[in-house]
């Protein structure tokens, strides 16, 4: 299980035996560690980090969990039940993210890769980080090229000479 909110360890990922044999589940952010929305307080950024983490993570694995909240963007990992904890995170949510979710994992559904290899292929500290996902053939026919944006600030410009070394 990986989590996407880490970009720095995407960009220095290498291929996982193990993810040759079965599907990997993804996390766009820890399950038990600092929420994104700890981290982040200005809004429009917090969207944009949710949004990217989210679609990181749907990239590159073959499936979501997502930690109680995530939708809402809850500060904090739920201590109680389940139904207050979603009601409290709900109430004080500086957004929804239910619809994005559920056209990513509708997106999920119909990709139908089969056991596929993910590598880094941009350099630690670029400003786009590439991943490259195949197939887990000797040959593969078809490449999906991931790229994300490190930086939540700016638009960044992607160099084809940085990604062919």
């Amino acid at each position: 299980m990986s989590t996407a909110g880490n970009l720095e360890a995407w960009s220095r990922s290498t291929p996982d035996p193990a993810r040759q044999l079965l599907p990997a589940i993804t996390c766009p952010e820890p399950l038990d560690g600092p929420r994104l929305a700890a981290c982040i307080r200005h809004t429009p950024l917090l969207r944009r980090a949710y949004l990217r983490s989210l679609r990181l993570a749907a990239a590159v694995g073959d499936g979501l969990l997502l930690p109680m909240g995530f939708e809402f963007a809850a500060r904090e990992i739920p201590a109680g039940t389940a139904e207050d904890e979603l009601r409290w995170a709900r109430q004080a949510a500086p957004f929804d993210l239910t619809a994005e979710i559920a056209a990513t994992i509708a997106a999920l559904g119909r990709r139908g890769d089969g056991p596929t290899a993910l590598r880094g292929v941009s350099a630690p500290g670029a400003s786009v980080v590439a991943l490259l996902r195949t197939a887990t053939e000797p040959r593969p026919e078809r490449a999906e090229l991931i790229l994300t944006n490190a930086d939540l600030h700016r638009p960044s410009v992607v160099r084809p000479a940085q990604l062919l070394r």
